[in-house]
């Protein structure tokens, strides 16, 4: 029983780890607290190169806000960085209100288009 629990003990914290999903989920996981513009275009190309889906609209009993203003106000109240609260703003619109695609599709309309 202990070695079952073990294992299911690493899993649970290796999981935040890797990440896979869109770039705006992983700009809402990495990016509240970022204090400098450094960091988050650092943190802003990661994610670009981790994302392997685009976001899709949180509805339903599947999302954690209400309204990206909700989702801004939580996840962005401790920011410092301007570039940071941008991408954390653009990103909670993105997931909680219904408005433009997301940064990955908008990507792929774009290479579409040369």
């Amino acid at each position: 029983m202990k070695p079952i629990l073990i294992i299911g003990l690493v899993l649970v914290f290796a999981a935040p780890l890797s990440f896979a999903g869109s770039f705006e989920e992983c700009i809402l996981s990495k990016m509240p607290g970022t204090a400098n513009d450094q960091a988050a275009f650092a943190i802003n190309k990661l994610c670009r190169d981790e994302a392997t889906e685009i976001a899709t609209k949180k509805t339903g009993w599947f999302r954690w806000y209400k309204s990206g203003a909700e989702c801004m106000a939580a996840k962005g109240k401790d920011t410092q960085s301007r570039s940071a609260s941008m991408a954390i703003a653009s990103s909670c619109y993105v997931l909680y209100e219904p408005g433009p695609p997301s940064v990955l599709e908008g990507m792929k309309l774009q290479k579409g288009k040369s």
